[in-house]
């Protein structure tokens, strides 16, 4: 590895610039896990909001 004096980055630099990559990388990880939950928490709403179905059905003959 060069040194920072000749413009090249070091190990630990580039540890560091790992690092920056990575928390960006799960804080938007992150981000999806909380929209896949609101999701979810959306159509269990939804689910649970829903009428019940009719106690009758409507049945036709093979004549009709």
């Amino acid at each position: 590895m060069g040194s920072v004096q000749d413009g090249c980055p070091n190990g630990l630099d580039l540890l560091r610039f790992l690092e920056r990559v990575q928390e960006r990388d799960l804080a938007r990880t992150r981000r999806w896990i909380a929209n896949e939950e609101r999701r979810q928490q959306e159509r269990a709403r939804g689910e649970a909001a829903r009428p019940a179905p009719p106690d009758w059905l409507l049945d036709y003959g093979l004549n009709n």
